[in-house]
């Protein structure tokens, strides 16, 4: 939780949003707020480099549907 706070909240999520209130720290956003959300955002790669999408299936079998 730390990391996703320290890093990913402050380095990239807070040019969309003008205040970040988390359990760590509460952060102003001093620049104006991005409005032009991206379309879709690779965070982790499991199977393969950022950007890929991963196979169907994987040595154990089908690949199995993503939670979110």
């Amino acid at each position: 939780m730390f990391e996703l706070q320290s890093k990913f909240a402050t380095e990239f999520l807070s040019q969309f949003l003008t205040r970040l209130v988390m359990p760590l720290a509460t952060l102003q956003n001093p620049q104006p707020q991005k409005d032009e959300i991206p379309d879709e955002l690779n965070v982790v790669s499991i199977d393969g480099r950022p950007g890929e999408d991963p196979p169907d299936e994987t040595a154990d079998g089908p690949r199995a549907n993503p939670r979110f």
